[in-house]
């Protein structure tokens, strides 16, 4: 099993001190069947004042900070090892009612625990273009549930090419489409779209993804969960085209991007602006 340690170093400067308003910080991988957490340990400068330990609503384990002094700058690092440990993304059954698209009443009992997983991520409704690209992958797919997923990963996998945007909220998905190109999590949420359109639901994934001793550096990555009934939730990284297995290392989830942040929070300082700098290492351990 693949033994993994991150380390992620977050740092804000502020123009002049400031008073920080709580913050939470979200760099704590998971621990569950699907990757064991071995240590983690996170250090912050200054030092707050309270720091307590937070499991949210989809079981993201965080810290919530208080910071009573102003300061003029914050510097966290976080440090994690973690063994991965799902070999085969596919070793599931769905449940019989599942397996064809769309759902059938079945789902019903489910429906209202995964509203907020199944609905567009645009305000008036779904977006035009990833409807239409559902509609085109049921038909190619014959409405069979897995082959839906394989076939939506891999064609935004071949259409979207991936650029780096290290700042910035998700784009609109019909605007990535639109454009053939989008950072890890401007395909996420096609992904995520293109599937509550049909009625599955999915939450967006942030993590780290481990691409090989060849890869000259390494960023927070995005993909997509999909709640498949029987299996729970499982991930398809459309920026790579293929299901998560044992070089995804997840740290939180939840239905919208901005609910994964690895920090947020706010400051009280009028006219004062901020820097961010940010640096993360993965390097695979040899057990």
């Amino acid at each position: 099993m693949p033994h993994f340690r991150i380390q992620h170093q977050i740092e804000y400067y502020y123009d002049a001190p400031v008073d920080l308003h709580p913050h939470w910080i979200r760099l704590q991988p998971r621990g569950n069947h699907f990757q064991q957490l071995r240590s983690f340990q996170l250090q912050i400068q200054p030092q707050p004042d309270r720091l307590f330990e937070v499991q949210e609503l989809d079981g993201n384990l965080c810290q919530r900070a208080w910071f009573n002094d102003p300061c003029d700058h914050v510097k966290l690092q976080a440090i994690a090892e973690v063994v991965t440990c799902l070999e085969n993304p596919f070793e599931f059954l769905l449940e019989p009612w599942a397996v064809r698209l769309p759902l059938h009443s079945e789902a019903q009992s489910q429906s209202d625990r995964l509203l907020p997983y199944r609905q567009s991520y645009l305000p008036g409704g779904f977006d035009p273009a990833c409807l239409r690209l559902a509609q085109q992958l049921l038909e190619q797919a014959k409405n069979d549930t897995i082959s839906f997923l394989l076939l939506l990963n891999q064609y935004l996998y071949e259409r979207i090419r991936y650029v780096q945007r290290p700042f910035g909220d998700p784009r609109w998905p019909g605007q990535t489409l639109a454009l053939g190109q989008g950072s890890c999590r401007d395909t996420t949420v096609v992904f995520l779209e293109v599937c509550r359109a049909v009625g599955l639901a999915g939450r967006f994934v942030s993590g780290y993804h481990w691409g090989g001793p060849e890869a000259e550096q390494f960023d927070l990555h995005a993909w997509a969960e999909i709640y498949l009934p029987g299996a729970g939730w499982r991930g398809f990284d459309p920026t790579i085209g293929l299901a998560t297995a044992e070089t995804h290392i997840a740290v939180a989830s939840a239905p919208l991007p901005a609910q994964t942040a690895p920090t947020e929070g706010t400051y009280y300082a009028p006219g004062i602006s901020s820097t961010l700098n940010y640096q993360v290492a993965l390097t695979r351990l040899l057990d």
